[in-house]
């Protein structure tokens, strides 16, 4: 499957540690995109999971549009006899216009 998908980078990986101070962490994995991709849910699938695989903690993904979308949430799964597999992601959208100075 890798030589499939090839090598794959996050955008962005920022390892949190709660305020209470217990060793217990979660990796977050933000990603900014510009412009429509059909495959992009598969990819954000795709980095979450083998960011568990590597590090055995639970993955947050989130993502940042730069464009509409519709809905609060990406999502990309599969099911096949009775076993479901997925991931549904929280999408945040660029309000207004970026120029440049």
């Amino acid at each position: 499957m890798d030589a499939k998908l090839g090598r794959r980078w996050a955008d962005s990986l920022v390892r949190v540690t709660g305020a209470d101070g217990q060793e217990d962490w979660v990796l977050v994995h933000v990603e900014v995109q510009g412009q429509n991709e059909a495959d992009f849910a598969q990819r954000r699938f795709v980095y979450n999971y083998r960011l568990y695989d590597r590090h055995a903690r639970p993955v947050v993904s989130l993502a940042v549009l730069g464009e509409p979308s519709r809905g609060d949430h990406g999502a990309f799964g599969y099911e096949r006899w009775g076993c479901r597999m997925g991931l549904r992601f929280p999408l945040v959208r660029f309000v207004g216009r970026v120029s440049a100075a």
